[in-house]
């Protein structure tokens, strides 16, 4: 069980890297930086996580996993593409609340970054939820269940960017309706 003290430092320290983030790569902040912005000590620092990066992906996984908890958990056969389209732009929106952080993180087609993986585990996870759960059923002859999440996940997160990146514009629910038609139909229930 987290006391109030230690929630109390994750959230200055999830303030901090999110700040920190937003200036300049994470790969050039210090643990001491951190702890400066944080307004802890460095050792306290270290208690919470074993890098800047660490700590940044692991604020952004949670952030994503509140989506993903909001809109996929118990969903039923007959709300799936609702849902598939309710996640895709409330990612939207966290990826627009971090854009900068995104735009250095996710790397280009020649370079992928860090936050590539990140996001494209997301996805992956909220397909394999979706797939174990029965709400979306593949048809007959479909590959093993870890190609469609690895399939979509990792697709979803190459979309995404594009998206970040402005390549047709950075309307959400444009964005989701043109997401649509790239997936299997089955994917969306239709």
């Amino acid at each position: 069980m987290v006391d109030a003290r230690q929630q109390r430092t994750r959230e200055r320290l999830r303030e901090a890297i999110l700040a920190l983030g937003t200036r300049g790569p994470v790969s050039g902040i210090t643990m001491a930086e951190l702890a400066g912005t944080a307004g802890v000590n460095r050792s306290t620092v270290y208690e919470h996580t074993t890098s800047p990066q660490a700590l940044l992906e692991q604020v952004l996984l949670d952030e994503l996993d509140r989506v993903r908890e909001r809109h996929l958990v118990g969903l039923t056969p007959e709300l799936a593409g609702a849902a598939s389209r309710a996640v895709m732009i409330d990612v939207l929106a966290h990826v627009d609340d971090h854009a900068e952080i995104y735009r250095r993180g996710l790397g280009d087609a020649s370079r992928p970054g860090p936050l590539l993986a990140v996001l494209a585990g997301h996805f992956r996870e909220s397909v394999r939820l979706i797939l174990a759960g029965g709400a979306v059923r593949p048809p007959p002859g479909a590959p093993p269940a870890e190609t469609i999440a690895r399939f979509i996940g990792d697709g979803a997160a190459g979309a995404v960017t594009s998206w970040l990146d402005g390549d047709g514009g950075r309307d959400p629910e444009e964005f989701a309706d043109a997401y649509g038609t790239l997936v299997p139909t089955w994917w969306l229930g239709a």
